[in-house]
């Protein structure tokens, strides 16, 4: 009965889901044996392998249409340089200008923003990246426009600007950027 359940859920959930479900029902199987409720585990089901997904990778058409997209998220720089570097939203959304060498073309990745707190990257190691996207070089510089046009927008008011870590992406008060923000849009 069991086996047929468990195939019967290839039918509505990928392989992946379906293998988890078996490990679950195997273990609440295996303790039920154990405690003498049962004789035998009767989850014995050979799940076949789960097919590997073909990745889908942006044509040359598609980068201005998703670029103008980012564009008109609030988190859109960040998106866009996510993108072009590929490192982790943690890491990106944890970066400070003084990480960055717009002169040299150089992004040392030493931290992240994660928890409400910058802490070292997961691997605990700074990584440098070479810049050779023109791109990113004009990104960063907007980036920075657009900060320096908030902070003096902002610098009387109630609440005003609010970045003492000199992080590269913010929210426009100067806060950092959720990761779950960055997650959900990218998603």
């Amino acid at each position: 009965q069991a086996d047929k359940f468990i195939i019967s859920r290839l039918a509505v959930y990928d392989v992946k889901t379906v293998r988890q479900l078996k490990s679950v029902l195997r273990s609440m199987m295996q303790s039920a044996v154990l405690d003498g409720m049962i004789l035998r585990n009767p989850v014995e089901t050979r799940l076949p392998r789960a097919a590997n997904k073909e990745m889908t990778i942006l044509q040359s058409g598609d980068i201005a249409p998703f670029t103008a997209r980012a564009l008109e998220k609030s988190c859109g720089a960040a998106i866009l340089f996510q993108l072009m570097t590929g490192g982790r939203i943690a890491e990106d959304i944890g970066c400070t200008w003084d990480e960055i060498d717009l002169e040299r073309g150089l992004i040392h990745i030493r931290q992240q923003f994660k928890s409400g707190k910058i802490t070292p990257t997961k691997t605990h190691e700074t990584r440098t990246l070479k810049i050779w996207n023109p791109e990113l070089i004009r990104l960063l510089r907007s980036q920075k426009a657009w900060q320096e046009s908030m902070r003096r927008l902002y610098s009387g008011s109630h609440g005003g600007w609010d970045d003492p870590l000199g992080l590269v992406f913010t929210t426009d008060r100067g806060k950092p950027l959720p990761y779950r923000t960055i997650e959900n849009e990218i998603l």
